[in-house]
């Protein structure tokens, strides 16, 4: 017995505070990015251990909570885009007397967007 304790003594008797942190990168709409054990920059949110090792991407970001999204929950709309200073890249441009026409000449922009149900 005695050599055990002097065993333990020897040892390292240190704490280990490495402890890892899992992290979801998001962008601006909740949409994830990726999934990383090291910071970088962007909109991010803490996870646990099984989400991350999920890898899940049939989620969204919420209110700093993740939502896991299926048809009843989620729901897209077309809307219309009133601000002149929208990037139009990713906008469809439509006919001004009928927005089922698409128009590359028109001014008038349309997008998809996403809706969540609590």
């Amino acid at each position: 017995m005695d050599e055990f304790l002097k065993a333990l003594e020897l040892a390292d008797q240190t704490l280990h505070t490495d402890v890892k942190r899992f992290w979801l990168y998001h962008d601006n709409e909740g949409k994830p990015l990726f999934y990383s054990t090291e910071e970088h920059d962007g909109n991010r949110i803490e996870v646990d251990k099984q989400i991350y090792s999920e890898g899940r991407y049939d989620l969204v970001v919420l209110d700093g909570k993740i939502k896991f999204i299926n048809r009843f929950t989620q729901f897209n709309k077309l809307v219309p885009v009133l601000d002149d200073d929208t990037d139009v890249s990713d906008l469809t441009s439509v006919h001004p007397n009928n927005m089922m026409l698409v128009d590359n000449t028109s001014s008038f922009y349309w997008r998809i967007k996403t809706y969540y149900r609590e």
